[in-house]
């Protein structure tokens, strides 16, 4: 019914039209013309009047297959699996079909009129704004790899394939899921998370450090270790590791220019201070993280807390001292040697005395024959060697010496 009213407005106006423009050239007058001439006008007018008719027939077949093109075209380009967006110079959305409002989860009409740019993630906006200008500069088709950010707060990877509108003045842009960096990115993920998890739950303190000392991350072992809540805090709070950490300000000095002669250091020993100020033995190893070839950015590497150690081998040598200075001060002969090659390590006064040689002329060499040759027969030495590995000692034992 609405096509028959616009039809009848339409004839309406054609012949108000047609009327007007006969005025203007006037009407002839028939009255003077035979019957046969006025019968041959009136034919020719039968005749142009079906022909506009079919003229007309074929207008509105016309017009009718191009409204089924377009309506077909709109479902295609609305149904199709692809995301559309048709953009302009500027990057404002000026179409989108139903995939792009799909994938970036906001209605069509939300999305018309806004910047496309403000659906790409802020790492790769930058790039994303000269691949467009790159577009209608270059007339040429372009392809994009980014980020896109969805209204979910989802970000995609995605490929970008654009090529300019034949008006220039626009460019059609499809969206597609890039599977390849996806994964990639997945992986790497991945790898992080894989590495994140060996930082945290490592043993020994890791660390990294600007040149001048300020802490850039660091792990739960170090933060623990000098007494941080966590390694937030510990980053937080040190902003100067010679002063803050390092017990004596100088030893990282000498560790930065240990470092910078040898390219890497391991097993650098001095001691730190903790949060609450007690001091602690640390082994720690570095080396420098470069940007280029020239330019130094960081310290890295690994802190291990070895104050346990320390004070056992302080330990041991206050043992080792109070026993050499027994065995000094006995007046038994008594020796220490080798198990295995009878080599002497160190003798007393009371040895000297009864062998008759000095510390010097024993200690070293062996007890074997061929040597200092002390044992009148090895096999006693064998016996001996033999009961002391069995019992753990040898008591009372007779056996004659060459002095």
């Amino acid at each position: 019914m609405k096509n028959d009213n616009n039809s009848y407005s339409n004839n309406t106006e054609l012949r108000r039209m047609a009327q007007e423009r006969l005025n203007e050239s006037g009407i002839q007058d028939i009255s003077s013309m035979d019957h046969q001439d006025i019968q041959r006008l009136v034919t020719e007018l039968q005749l142009h009047a079906i022909e506009l008719e079919m003229q007309n027939e074929e207008l509105l077949r016309l017009q009718s297959e191009a409204e089924s093109g377009i309506e077909r075209y709109i479902d295609l380009y609305d149904s199709a699996p692809v995301a559309y967006f048709t953009v302009d110079r500027g990057g404002t959305i000026r179409q989108v079909n139903l995939s792009g409002a799909k994938l970036l989860k906001v209605p069509i009409s939300g999305l018309v009129n806004s910047r496309l740019s403000l659906y790409v993630s802020p790492e790769t906006r930058t790039s994303f704004t000269e691949f467009l200008a790159r577009i209608f500069e270059d007339h040429a088709r372009e392809t994009f790899k980014a980020d896109v950010l969805t209204k979910t707060g989802n970000q995609l990877c995605v490929q970008m394939d654009a090529i300019i509108s034949r008006n220039d003045d626009e460019c059609h842009i499809t969206i597609t899921d890039d599977p390849d960096r996806k994964l990639a990115i997945e992986a790497l993920r991945a790898s992080e998370e894989r590495y994140r998890s060996i930082f945290d739950g490592a043993i020994e303190g890791i660390y990294q450090t600007t040149l001048d000392g300020k802490f850039i991350t660091a792990n739960s072992a170090l933060a623990k270790m000098l007494g941080y809540d966590s390694p937030a805090h510990l980053v937080s709070e040190v902003v100067d590791s010679a002063h803050q950490v390092w017990a004596d300000p100088n030893e990282r000095s000498i560790f930065r220019q240990l470092i910078a002669d040898n390219g890497i250091l391991n097993d650098y020993e001095c001691q730190f201070r903790r949060r609450d100020g007690q001091k602690i033995w640390v082994s720690i190893s570095g080396t420098t993280v470069h940007e280029s070839a020239s330019q130094e950015i960081c310290f890295q590497g690994f802190i291990d807390d070895i104050t346990e150690r320390k004070l056992a081998e302080q330990a041991l040598g206050l043992s080792e001292n109070k026993f050499m200075k027994v065995l000094q001060l006995s007046h038994d002969a008594v020796n220490v040697s080798h198990l295995e090659d009878g080599r002497f390590i160190d003798i007393n006064n009371g040895f000297m005395k009864m062998m008759g040689y000095s510390r010097e002329e024993i200690v070293g060499r062996s007890s074997f024959p061929g040597d200092v040759g002390l044992w009148v027969n090895i096999h006693d030495r064998d016996r001996m060697v033999e009961d002391l590995k069995r019992t753990g000692e040898i008591t009372g034992l007779e056996v004659p010496f060459r002095t």
